[in-house]
Parts: structure tokens; C-alpha cells; sequence
């Protein structure tokens, strides 16, 4: 009886963009990003209201961003939902 040995290789995919606090174009790229199977979004000076501390959100993507709550985050992260390593 052989045994076979099954390679798994994975490669993590990042999309990156200035988006200029501009919520369109976050949905935008996250729609490219899930079409190309992007696996982590970063979004440099992203949408976010300051009042309720939330972002745009997508269906395939969860945020990620600073917990400090008196800064208004410059960077933000999008990771897609079904990650599989």
C-alpha cells in the first residue's frame, strides 16, 4: 500500500488603495477583490463615521480596525469571511 503525500500550497492575496474617505470606491474594490478571490482589502484613509464608528460593510468581508476610539483610523483592513488555509 503506498501512501501519497498531498502538497497544499497557498498564497494570501492583499489589494491595496488609497480611497480618499470616499465609500464608493471602498465598495468597488471590494467587489474587484472578491471577484480576484483577494483574501485581506487594505484601505488607506477609508470611510468611517466618526459618530457611530463604523465603515461601509460587505457580505464577503468582515472590518478590521484600531479599538482606539478617540483617533480616526487612517488604515483598515477587510478580510474576506471564508478564509481557508
Amino acid at each position: 500500500m503506498e501512501c501519497g503525500i498531498n502538497e497544499i500550497s497557498s498564497k494570501i492575496q492583499f489589494l491595496q488603495q488609497n480611497i480618499n474617505r470616499n465609500p464608493h470606491k471602498m465598495h468597488t474594490c471590494l467587489e474587484i477583490g472578491l471577484e480576484l478571490k483577494i483574501d485581506y482589502i487594505l484601505f488607506q484613509e477609508s470611510y468611517i463615521n466618526m459618530t457611530t464608528k463604523t465603515t461601509i460593510s460587505h457580505s464577503a468581508y468582515y472590518y478590521i480596525i484600531p479599538e482606539n476610539g478617540k483617533i480616526k483610523p487612517r488604515v483598515m483592513i477587510f478580510a474576506k469571511k471564508d478564509l481557508r488555509f
